[in-house]
C-alpha cells in the first residue's frame, strides 16, 4: 500500500513543478508578446545626463494590483518581489517613482503608452513624467 501513495505523491509532485514551468513559460510569453520590445528598450538608462526625468505611478482605488504588477513586470522587467513593494508603495503613500534617470522623450512617451494600455483594459491608472 505504501508503494502506491509514494508512487501518487512523486507523480502528483512532477505533475505539479511541470504545471509551475507551463504557468511560468506562458507568463514569460504573455509579457514578450504584451509590450513591444522598443517600449521595454525605454526603461532602460540611455547614459545622457542633461535631461533627467522620473516616470511616477499615481494610485487609484480601481486599478487592480494585478494589473500593476503585471506592467511592472512585464514592461519594466522587475522581479516579483520589486514590483510588489512598488505597487504596494503607490498604493500606501499615493505615487511612487517607476524609473528615474529617463530622457525626457523616453519619459513622456512611457506615460502616454502606459497610460493607454490601462485605458484599453478599463483602468484609470495615470503616469506622470516628472523633472528632476
Amino acid at each position: 500500500m505504501r508503494f502506491i501513495i509514494n508512487y501518487f505523491e512523486r507523480k502528483y509532485k512532477e505533475r505539479a513543478e511541470r504545471d509551475k514551468v507551463i504557468r511560468l513559460i506562458s507568463k514569460w510569453v504573455k509579457f514578450q508578446n504584451e509590450f513591444p520590445k522598443d517600449v521595454k528598450s525605454l526603461t532602460k538608462f540611455s547614459g545622457v545626463n542633461e535631461n533627467i526625468y522620473e516616470l511616477i505611478l499615481h494610485n487609484d482605488d480601481t486599478t487592480p494590483i494585478d494589473y500593476v504588477m503585471f506592467v511592472l513586470e512585464g514592461c519594466f522587467e522587475m522581479e516579483v518581489d520589486s514590483a510588489s513593494q512598488k505597487a504596494l508603495t503607490a498604493c500606501n503613500e499615493g505615487s511612487c517613482v517607476i524609473a528615474n534617470k529617463l530622457d525626457k522623450n523616453s519619459a513622456e512617451y512611457l506615460a502616454i503608452y502606459l497610460k493607454g494600455h490601462a485605458n484599453s483594459r478599463g483602468y484609470p491608472l495615470i503616469w506622470e513624467a516628472k523633472y528632476t
